[in-house]
């Protein structure tokens, strides 16, 4: 990824602050309790695909 620090240091736009890593979603399979028009992978409750553990 390009750095874009150089892009904005001599503006009045704040410099980035990273705090950490503060959340970790996992997705085990295609089912999901939602359908949504804008899901990216296709996934609902009709699909059947998951890991078994």
């Amino acid at each position: 990824m390009p750095d874009t620090i150089p892009l904005v240091r001599d503006s009045a736009f704040p410099r980035p602050h990273h705090r950490g890593l503060t959340t970790l979603q996992v997705k085990l399979g295609y089912r999901r309790n939602r359908t949504g028009v804008p899901c990216y992978f296709n996934a609902g409750p009709q699909r059947t695909e998951g890991l078994t553990l």
